[in-house]
Formats: C-alpha cells, sequence, structure tokens
C-alpha cells in the first residue's frame, strides 16, 4: 500500500469513529459541518435547541432564543451592574432611560450616567375611604400622595382621571375596577387599587347565613328592617327577593325609608351572587292602567303587628325610593306615609287593603282622618308611577270635625304630587257620623284621591268603583235631628288656592259614587226627620281656585252623585220628615263658589252614562199636614257642571267647552213611594252651568240625555 493511500484510509477511520458517538478530546476538531452537543458528541450543525447547547457551546451566550441563536440574555433578569438592559441583540447593554430601568426593575428605576440601574427616592401611596362602593352610597374619596414626583396619572383602565402629582377626588365606579398611579421623577413608580363595585344590598327572607351582609344573595339579609338599619342612612340602593315582610316587633313595627334609600322588591327567589337588575323584575302589564309586580313575584310589606295599629306600614324620606312592592294591612294609620319630604318616588306598587281611621291634624277642620292607602302632606316633588292602589278606605272619628279625605290617597297641605299611569279603584271615604249639637255628619271626600291646599297632575290613569260618603247625621243626645254628611268627588276631590292648580289628563273615571249620608230618625217629642247630605262630583269635584284647571282626554262613564236618604221625624208627632239630599255633577263637578274660579277649558273629553239622583225623603209624622211632608226633593244635576262665583264683578269665568261627546248621562227624581202625589221635578241631564259662568259651546256631541242636553240660565 502507497503512504498516500494509508493516510487517506487513516483520516476516514478518524472522522468515523468521531461521529460514531464517542466523544472526542477536542470539540474544534469536529468535522466542517458538524458541531459538538451538550455531551461533546459531534452532531450536525445549526440552530440551538436549549440553553445547555448554548452553554456548552459559548459561555458567555448560555440562552437559546426563539430564533434558535445563543444569545448573552433573553431579558434584562440576566444583565447586571453597569449593563442592566438586556437589547434587543440578546446583549446587555447600559441604560438609556429610566423607563428602561423601572421596565427591568421597579426598584431600581433611575438611569445612572454610567449606565447603570439605582434606586430611586419617589415614593407613592393610593388609598380610598372605602374600597367596597354601594350604589346609592357616598362614592369613595380616592386620596394619592407623593415624594419626589414630578409627573403622574391616576388613571381608571383606559381613562385618565388626574394628572396632580398629589390630590383627592370623589370617584364612583360603574363596576368593580382597579385604579392604577403612575408617577416619574427621581425613579418611576406604580401603585395600584381595587374598587369593588355592589349594585345594591340583598334582602331574602328566606335566606339563611348565619354571618349575613347583604353583599351577596347567598349571605343576604332575610329582614328588611335590619338592612335598613344597617344601610338606610347612608343611602344605599336595596334589593329585595319575592316574599312577605312584616312589621312584627311591637318596639319598630314600621318599615322607615330614610333619605335617599331606593328600595326596590320583585327579584325573582332563583338570582344568586350579585346577579339581577332592576329592569329584569317580573311585570305584570296586564293590570288595567298600570304595570305591577306579577303575582308570585311579589315583595310584600305588611303590618301583622297586633299592638301596632296606630301607625302605618311604611314612612318615606326625602329623595327615597320604593318601587316593586305590596303594601297592605295597615290598620288606622294606614298604608304609606310621606310627610314633610321631597322628591320621593313610588312605583310598581300594589297598596291595598289599608284603612285609616286615626284622628290627624290638618289645615282644614273639616277633615281629621286622611289617607288610607298613601298619605302625604307638606311634601314637594313627589311621584307615583305605575301603581295599583286597591280597597283602602278611610273613616271620620265619629263626634266633631269628623270629615275623611283620600281612600285611596290624601295628599294635603302643599303638597306637589305628579301621578301617572296609576289605578284607583275601590278605594272608600267615610265622614264620621255625628250625635251631637252640629249641624251635619262628616264629609267623605275623594273616595279615590283627595287633594287640599295642593298641586296635582293626573296622567294616564283610571279611576273606578270608588267611593266618597257622608257620614250619619244621628239623633241628638236630647232626640232631635242631624243632618247627613256631603259626599264629594267619589273618583277625585280638589280643592286649590292661589298657588296649587290641578291638571288632569288621559285618565278614566268610571263608575265611581259620591253619596250623602243619610239624615237622623228622631225620637225626640215632636221632631223633624234630619236631612239627608248631598252628594257632588260622582266622579270627580274640583274647586280650582284662581289657577285654571287642565282638562283634557278624560271620560267620565257610568258616575253616580246620589243624596242621603232623609230621616224620619217623630212617629206621633206633627213635624215633616227629613228631605232626600240633593246632588250635583253627576260626572265632574267645578265650583268656583269659594275662592273664585278662573277661565279654563275642558276638551276631547266624553261624558256618557253618568247618572244625578236625590235622596229619598223620610217619613213624616203622623199629625204632620205639611205640603212638602214626605221631603221629596227636586233634582238639578248635570254630567258636567260648573257653578260660578257667589257674584261676578265684571266679567263672569269663561268656560270653554270644546269637541267632547255627552251622551245617555240622567238626572233623576227620587220620590219617596209612601207619597202617591210626589211633584218632584228633574233638570239637567247632560250638562249644566250657573248664572255666573260664561259657556262657550265648541264642536260638541249631544245625545240622549235626560231631561235635557244644556242647561245654562
Amino acid at each position: 500500500m502507497r503512504p498516500t493511500t494509508l493516510v487517506l484510509s487513516l483520516v476516514v477511520f478518524l472522522s468515523l469513529a468521531a461521529c460514531s458517538g464517542q466523544p472526542p478530546t477536542d470539540c474544534d476538531h469536529c468535522p466542517e459541518g458538524q458541531a459538538c452537543d451538550a455531551s461533546g458528541v459531534c452532531q450536525p450543525s445549526g440552530g440551538c435547541a436549549s440553553n445547555d447547547d448554548c452553554a456548552a457551546r459559548d459561555p458567555s451566550k448560555p440562552f437559546c432564543n426563539d430564533s434558535g441563536t445563543c444569545v448573552a440574555c433573553l431579558d434584562s433578569t440576566s444583565c447586571s451592574g453597569a449593563t442592566p438592559i438586556c437589547g434587543e441583540d440578546g446583549a446587555c447593554r447600559g441604560c438609556n432611560s429610566n423607563a428602561e430601568c423601572f421596565a427591568a426593575n421597579p426598584a431600581t428605576s433611575v438611569c445612572s450616567g454610567d449606565g447603570s440601574c439605582r434606586a430611586g427616592t419617589i415614593t407613592a401611596s393610593l388609598t380610598a375611604d372605602k374600597q367596597t362602593y354601594v350604589v346609592g352610597t357616598a362614592p369613595p374619596t380616592v386620596t394619592w400622595t407623593t415624594t419626589n414626583a414630578t409627573s403622574c396619572q391616576l388613571r381608571d383602565g383606559m381613562t385618565t382621571l388626574s394628572t396632580e402629582t398629589n390630590g383627592s377626588l370623589s370617584y364612583t365606579p360603574t363596576q368593580s375596577v382597579t385604579l392604577t398611579l403612575q408617577c416619574q421623577g427621581d425613579g418611576e413608580i406604580t401603585r395600584t387599587l381595587d374598587i369593588r363595585f355592589q349594585p345594591a344590598i340583598f334582602v331574602d327572607d328566606d335566606a339563611t347565613s348565619a354571618t349575613p351582609d347583604g353583599m351577596t344573595w347567598e349571605t343576604a339579609y332575610s329582614s328588611l328592617k335590619t338592612a335598613l338599619a344597617d344601610w338606610g342612612a347612608q343611602g344605599a340602593h336595596i334589593w329585595v327577593k319575592a316574599g312577605t315582610y312584616t312589621t312584627v316587633d311591637e318596639n319598630a313595627p314600621v318599615f322607615v325609608i330614610p333619605f335617599g334609600t331606593q328600595v326596590y322588591g320583585g327579584f325573582a327567589q332563583n338570582l344568586t351572587g350579585t346577579n339581577g337588575s332592576v329592569e329584569d323584575r317580573a311585570m305584570d302589564p296586564a293590570e288595567t292602567a298600570a304595570a305591577i309586580i306579577a303575582p308570585g313575584n311579589a315583595s310584600i310589606l305588611e303590618n301583622t303587628c297586633a299592638n301596632c295599629s296606630d301607625r302605618p306600614v311604611v314612612v318615606i324620606g326625602s329623595n327615597a325610593r320604593l318601587d316593586g312592592f305590596t303594601v297592605r294591612g295597615g290598620k288606622e294609620s294606614g298604608g304609606i306615609r310621606i310627610s314633610n319630604a321631597n322628591g320621593v318616588t313610588l312605583a310598581h306598587l300594589v297598596v291595598r287593603d289599608n284603612t285609616t281611621t286615626v284622628t290627624t291634624t290638618s289645615a282644614d277642620p273639616n277633615y281629621r282622618a286622611l289617607g288610607g292607602g298613601i298619605a302625604i302632606d307638606s311634601s314637594t316633588n313627589v311621584r307615583i308611577e305605575d301603581a295599583f292602589i286597591y280597597k283602602n278606605s278611610v273613616h271620620g272619628p265619629d263626634g266633631a270635625n269628623t270629615g275623611a279625605g283620600g281612600g285611596g290617597v290624601a295628599i294635603t297641605t302643599a303638597s306637589e304630587v305628579v301621578m301617572q299611569r296609576c289605578h284607583i279603584k275601590a278605594n272608600e271615604s267615610v265622614g264620621g257620623a255625628v250625635d251631637q249639637f252640629l249641624p251635619t255628619g262628616g264629609n267623605g271626600s275623594g273616595g279615590g284621591v283627595f287633594a287640599h291646599n295642593s298641586a296635582l297632575e293626573l296622567v294616564d290613569s283610571l279611576l273606578d268603583l270608588n267611593v266618597a260618603r257622608g257620614g250619619e247625621g244621628r239623633p241628638n243626645t236630647d232626640g232631635t235631628y242631624n243632618n247627613g254628611g256631603t259626599g264629594s268627588g267619589g273618583g277625585l276631590f280638589f280643592m286649590g288656592d292661589e298657588t296649587h292648580a290641578v291638571k288632569l289628563d288621559s285618565t278614566r273615571f268610571i263608575d265611581n259614587q259620591a253619596i250623602g249620608g243619610h239624615g237622623a230618625n228622631v225620637t225626640a217629642s215632636n221632631a223633624r226627620g234630619g236631612d239627608g247630605g248631598s252628594g257632588m262630583g260622582g266622579g270627580a269635584y274640583l274647586a280650582p281656585s284662581t289657577l285654571a284647571p287642565i282638562l283634557t282626554n278624560l271620560t267620565f262613564d257610568g258616575n253616580v252623585s246620589q243624596g242621603g236618604d232623609g230621616g224620619n221625624a217623630t212617629p206621633s208627632g206633627t213635624r215633616s220628615a227629613g228631605r232626600g239630599g240633593s246632588v250635583s255633577g253627576s260626572g265632574l263637578m267645578v265650583s268656583g263658589f269659594i275662592g273664585g274660579l278662573a277661565d279654563f277649558n275642558i276638551t276631547d273629553s266624553t261624558f256618557a252614562n253618568n247618572k244625578g239622583k236625590v235622596g229619598v225623603g223620610g217619613v213624616p209624622g203622623a199629625q204632620c199636614t205639611s205640603s212638602d211632608k214626605y221631603g221629596n226633593r227636586n233634582v238639578a244635576a248635570g254630567a258636567f257642571e260648573v257653578l260660578g262665583p257667589d257674584n261676578c264683578t265684571g266679567e263672569c269665568p269663561k268656560v270653554t267647552f270644546s269637541n267632547n261627546t255627552v251622551t245617555d248621562n240622567v238626572a233623576e227624581v227620587n220620590c219617596n213611594p209612601l207619597d202617591p202625589a210626589c211633584a218632584a221635578t228633574a233638570t239637567g241631564g247632560g250638562i249644566m252651568f250657573s248664572s255666573t259662568v260664561t259657556f262657550v259651546d265648541g264642536g260638541n256631541t249631544y245625545s240622549g240625555n235626560k231631561p235635557s242636553d244644556i242647561v245654562w240660565p
């Protein structure tokens, strides 16, 4: 073998030995295109596979980056000293800015002249007086302070709240959020603060948490009173699941909703966590003229306290809201009381089966029991919306000053109230009976709604089947008579003044009654019977004073004004029976007799099937020879009736009656059946105006009114 052949064979042999997996003594002698792996074995060269590969190749570049290149650093944690920053080329270098130092290590956020990073002297704190915000309560006050800072940003997500280096602000979150304070100066610093958003305090009568805090449905209060006691003074929104919440505690029998607190009921039983919204509660739009909580989803506030009859179920303060409840069972003091308050809202309520009989102070001494369902006095900017006010009653106490007002709602003493989309049904106002030396029983006014020297706006509502009834005239202690009281405003009674007016718009008055009280039947020697009380304004009675009422798009259908029956005379005497009570305004009565009357219009309204009917006279004494001994009375009543002032100085008030329909209304006599020769007469039926009113008739339709369409002296 030649020498050259031997040398080539040896080279091939050695190369094969190196590639056979045996580590060579010197990796620098791997063949071209190969490199040692971590075990010192020659492998085909290319990108690194791991940090160990790189460390084996070159200890100064021990890291394998994403592109398969060995580098000195992947991030600044591998750099230090005068080269604290990891550059884009994977080599450690000196810093160029404070921002680079802060990003590398917030604790050493200042870039020195030699390229190293050092700790700065900047400091900052970010705090709040509370870190949980419950909707309705005072918002958190956020405070931040710094030292050695030249600029700052306080941010809510991407929104800058402040650029001051020191300060405080009131912050109202709309969701849970992290506030970030980032400042620069001698260094850079960041502080964060978590604010929890709490939509409401939760109440569930079935809750069983041993440590209730109201922060979730699982840790809800079981008592609404406890929730109000803990959070009411702070104005929190409170959400209440369907259930019954009662006033059992005799020491605290009233649900008190204080200033600014908003309480919402009707939340479904299956809610968990902090889920739910006011808008998602189950409503029942089928209820006529109102959207109320659907059956089965009601949150009920009820007076069940045996010895708490002298207090209402609910008392509400200024700027408070009660929404989505049934309020029932008020005994003697009614359902809801609002007094000396402003900005109260009642919405989506059922107010039912409450009674008021307690004597109260009133601006008018004729009224001493007010507001079976809701009573409002000395309060402004009150709104009642989407409410069903049903079967509430107010009864005047027997005796002196025995009037009653507002079976459903009473509004008094310069209050201002707007009622919208309300259904006011089957409420009753009854005057007290009188058995002393007084002329009449108590007035029963405003079976549905009573407003006295207050402003009322009633829109898109329905008042039906309400009754205002005068109190009975009972025999005096000496056996002589008293007359029955006046029933006025079966659906609505309004008495205004120089600063408080009434507006009725798109509202219906259906099948309401104003009924006079029964005159006394007497027993004393030779005494006449008491006269029946008057019935005025079967649908509504308005005494608006000098501010013009606004009346448009109204319906008065099937309402009745009826006089009370006269009482019987001493059976064996010579005196006549008490006369049946008079009537006026079977649908709508507007009176300017007391307080004057401004010019006003009534337009686009309907008066149909209303009836005015006088009371029946009583039974005279057996020896009575008077020609009117049976107490029959002529009837004069219109479905729409206006009584002007007692006299006019200059022009009389002008009433413009236009684009209205007046059909099938009746004024009806009511003769004593014992008097075959009854000659009582009927006047009216349709519309009537007194001689002190200027009547302007335009574009109206009249038909079927008995005995006549229009009576205008």
